[in-house]
């Protein structure tokens, strides 16, 4: 019933919520724009979001790729002039049947609201002003990525990012060695994460009301979550975890696979 009833209402909203164009220039093109994620540093490149300002909310953020060089903060109110092209691309995958698999990447960026993609425009910054507590917080978390690379070396560095803050910069070659090992799910934000943050919380106040240390911490999830960007990993997890702090409050036992299935319905509403 909970699943029908959130795809019933998924589907009217479909119908009442403008549906997004895409921004597209096949000549080179300049306009300014705002970076509306933290960067990712990948092996020899750093891709981020951001938003046309010459557009409205009815328009796909674009997806940036450009050098390593020089670093980029989210907040940023840049120039672009480069091509901005279709996010349309396809990549097949050998399964063992010997057909081929297809990728759609366009719907892939379209659930992170992304719509086209920049490849190495020419960038001018213009200003780094914050206008709002979730850039704050972005920036801050960029703040803290760039003491742990300059206090600890590579690969520990990257490592540690990636489980506190879920930044994603270790080489293909150390992410493809912990694929193999099966140990990748401790390099991105989920549940552990959630988890520990929780309880460092209600450890230290251990002084205050139950009441209390529960609304501080379901606050202080909130800011991490603000921090390190919505990803659907990190929500399911974040909604796991209120159910958790609720049933600690009302006197009642936590029931992980009645977490996972209330946390479903809440994201599908």
């Amino acid at each position: 019933i909970f699943i029908c009833t959130g795809i019933f209402i998924g589907i009217v909203r479909t119908q009442l919520v403008e549906e997004k164009t895409n921004f597209v220039c096949s000549v080179s093109c300049t306009f300014d724009a705002k970076i509306t994620s933290s960067p990712k540093t990948k092996n020899e490149y750093q891709i981020f979001k951001i938003h046309n300002l010459e557009t409205d909310n009815t328009i796909y953020d674009i997806q940036v790729r450009t050098p390593l060089y020089p670093k980029y903060s989210i907040g940023e109110r840049i120039t672009l002039s480069g091509k901005v092209t279709e996010a349309n691309i396809v990549f097949p995958h050998t399964i063992e049947n010997k057909k081929q698999k297809v990728f759609d990447y366009a719907s892939y960026l379209q659930t992170k609201n992304v719509g086209s993609e920049m490849y190495y425009p020419k960038i001018e910054v213009l200003d780094a002003e914050i206008n709002s507590l979730e850039e704050s917080l972005g920036r801050w978390k960029e703040d803290m990525v760039s003491r742990i690379n300059m206090y600890v070396s590579a690969p520990a560095s990257s490592l540690a990012s990636g489980m506190l803050f879920g930044a994603t910069s270790m080489s293909e070659e150390l992410t493809q060695t912990f694929r193999v090992s099966g140990l990748s799910h401790i390099v991105v934000l989920s549940g552990f994460n959630i988890a520990i943050l929780i309880a460092g919380v209600l450890f230290v106040l251990t002084f205050l009301p139950l009441i209390l240390r529960i609304v501080i911490a379901s606050i202080t999830v909130i800011f991490f979550v603000m921090m390190v960007g919505g990803e659907a990993s990190v929500i399911r997890a974040t909604l796991m975890a209120f159910i958790a702090l609720l049933a600690t409050a009302i006197g009642r036992a936590y029931v992980a696979h009645q977490a996972l299935i209330l946390s479903f319905f809440f994201i599908i509403m």
